[in-house]
């Protein structure tokens, strides 16, 4: 039973990436868009983050000092999850794709061998997250970015989904639970 259950999900996530990875190589403006969200789009949302939650900060608490503490407290739970996720990633060691996979060609050069959970998915899945419990509007918009930046990097062959779906799993299960236990 564990062996046939075993295969069959590491069949279906090797056909779900090879269906999103037909993407790649396909138009030079799909790839660069591709590029874009699995290697640049990260520093833009992490600012843009880190200017919401520095305003959101400032305009809900008076004091200086209960600012940073709301700043800190508010990226917590990112590297929470980053740290969980870096942990996984020593334990398992699962190759990415274009390691694993013959036929694979990433779209661009990639360091670094292990693919799961997805480091990335997991922080921008806790920081839409952090973001949500806050803002839903603004929440959901982060969300967004957090899949099109997920979405990305199956495309371009750094991950498999399922690195994807648990990294997001890890990042909105760690930080509901660190926000709740610790508050907003």
């Amino acid at each position: 039973m564990h062996s046939w259950y075993y295969c069959t999900m590491t069949l279906l996530n090797e056909d779900i990436f090879y269906f999103l990875h037909t993407l790649a190589s396909q138009n030079e403006v799909l790839d660069f868009i591709i590029i874009f969200f699995a290697k640049y789009a990260q520093y833009f949302v992490l600012g843009i983050s880190l200017v919401y939650i520095v305003r959101y900060a400032r305009i809900h608490s008076p004091y200086i000092y209960k600012r940073y503490g709301y700043v800190l407290k508010a990226y917590l739970p990112l590297f929470l999850t980053w740290f969980t996720a870096t942990i996984i990633k020593i334990l398992t060691k699962i190759p990415r794709p274009f390691v694993s996979l013959q036929d694979v060609i990433p779209l661009f050069v990639y360091g670094g061998n292990d693919s799961f959970p997805s480091g990335h998915a997991t922080v921008f899945s806790s920081l839409a997250t952090v973001i949500y419990m806050r803002d839903k509007k603004k929440g959901i918009f982060f969300f967004i970015l957090f899949i099109l930046i997920s979405l990305a990097r199956v495309i371009a062959g750094i991950h498999y989904p399922i690195d994807i779906l648990v990294g997001g799993i890890i990042g909105v299960a760690m930080t509901y639970i660190v926000i709740k236990r610790y508050g907003k």
